[in-house]
Protein backbone atom coordinates (compact mmCIF):
# COMPACT_ATOMS: atom_id res chain seq x y z
CA UNK A 1 0.00 0.00 0.00
CA UNK A 2 1.40 3.35 -1.00
CA UNK A 3 0.74 5.86 1.76
CA UNK A 4 2.81 8.64 0.25
CA UNK A 5 1.13 11.94 -0.38
CA UNK A 6 0.70 12.90 -4.00
CA UNK A 7 -0.42 16.22 -5.46
CA UNK A 8 -3.91 14.74 -5.98
CA UNK A 9 -4.07 13.81 -2.29
CA UNK A 10 -4.49 17.47 -1.40
CA UNK A 11 -7.81 17.71 -3.24
CA UNK A 12 -10.88 15.96 -1.77
CA UNK A 13 -12.62 15.89 -5.15
CA UNK A 14 -9.78 14.52 -7.23
CA UNK A 15 -9.99 10.93 -8.46
CA UNK A 16 -9.07 8.23 -6.00
CA UNK A 17 -8.80 10.72 -3.13
CA UNK A 18 -12.41 11.83 -3.42
CA UNK A 19 -14.36 11.81 -0.17
CA UNK A 20 -17.24 9.48 -0.96
CA UNK A 21 -18.83 8.44 2.32
CA UNK A 22 -18.87 11.59 4.47
CA UNK A 23 -21.48 14.33 4.54
CA UNK A 24 -20.50 17.99 4.39
CA UNK A 25 -21.05 18.24 8.16
CA UNK A 26 -18.77 15.24 8.74
CA UNK A 27 -16.06 16.71 6.52
CA UNK A 28 -16.29 19.93 8.52
CA UNK A 29 -16.13 17.96 11.78
CA UNK A 30 -14.61 14.49 11.19
CA UNK A 31 -14.68 13.79 14.92
CA UNK A 32 -18.42 13.11 14.45
CA UNK A 33 -17.56 10.02 12.41
CA UNK A 34 -15.13 8.76 15.04
CA UNK A 35 -17.66 9.34 17.82
CA UNK A 36 -20.38 7.55 15.85
CA UNK A 37 -18.10 4.62 15.03
CA UNK A 38 -17.09 4.00 18.63
CA UNK A 39 -20.54 4.73 20.05
CA UNK A 40 -21.89 1.78 18.08
CA UNK A 41 -18.82 -0.46 18.32
CA UNK A 42 -17.24 -2.12 21.31
CA UNK A 43 -13.49 -2.63 21.00
CA UNK A 44 -13.61 -6.37 21.71
CA UNK A 45 -16.41 -6.81 19.12
CA UNK A 46 -14.40 -4.88 16.55
CA UNK A 47 -11.32 -7.01 17.19
CA UNK A 48 -13.37 -10.19 16.82
CA UNK A 49 -14.98 -8.97 13.58
CA UNK A 50 -11.58 -8.03 12.14
CA UNK A 51 -10.19 -11.43 13.15
CA UNK A 52 -13.12 -13.20 11.48
CA UNK A 53 -12.65 -11.05 8.38
CA UNK A 54 -8.96 -11.97 8.24
CA UNK A 55 -9.64 -15.68 8.75
CA UNK A 56 -12.34 -15.71 6.08
CA UNK A 57 -10.09 -13.91 3.64
CA UNK A 58 -7.12 -16.19 4.20
CA UNK A 59 -9.03 -19.47 4.30
CA UNK A 60 -11.52 -18.60 1.57
CA UNK A 61 -14.43 -19.94 3.63
CA UNK A 62 -16.49 -16.80 3.18
CA UNK A 63 -19.09 -18.70 1.15
CA UNK A 64 -19.82 -20.84 4.22
CA UNK A 65 -20.75 -17.87 6.40
CA UNK A 66 -24.38 -17.03 7.11
CA UNK A 67 -25.85 -14.15 5.09
CA UNK A 68 -26.22 -12.00 8.21
CA UNK A 69 -22.55 -12.49 9.09
CA UNK A 70 -21.53 -11.52 5.55
CA UNK A 71 -23.78 -8.45 5.78
CA UNK A 72 -22.14 -7.52 9.08
CA UNK A 73 -18.68 -7.71 7.49
CA UNK A 74 -19.82 -5.49 4.63
CA UNK A 75 -21.31 -3.05 7.15
CA UNK A 76 -18.00 -3.04 9.04
CA UNK A 77 -16.12 -2.35 5.80
CA UNK A 78 -18.38 0.62 5.05
CA UNK A 79 -17.93 2.02 8.57
CA UNK A 80 -14.16 1.54 8.39
CA UNK A 81 -14.08 3.34 5.05
CA UNK A 82 -15.88 6.29 6.66
CA UNK A 83 -13.45 6.19 9.57
CA UNK A 84 -10.45 6.22 7.23
CA UNK A 85 -11.90 9.16 5.29
CA UNK A 86 -12.48 11.08 8.52
CA UNK A 87 -8.92 10.50 9.69
CA UNK A 88 -7.64 11.47 6.23
CA UNK A 89 -9.55 14.77 6.46
CA UNK A 90 -8.13 15.37 9.94
CA UNK A 91 -4.59 14.64 8.78
CA UNK A 92 -5.02 16.88 5.74
CA UNK A 93 -6.12 19.74 8.00
CA UNK A 94 -3.09 19.18 10.24
CA UNK A 95 -0.63 19.69 7.37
Amino acid sequence: MNTRSTPAANNTTSGQFEIRRLSAAEIANPHLVIQQFFTNTQLHDLREALWQWLKLTITGTYTLEAPLERANLIYLYEKLERLVEAVWVMERERL
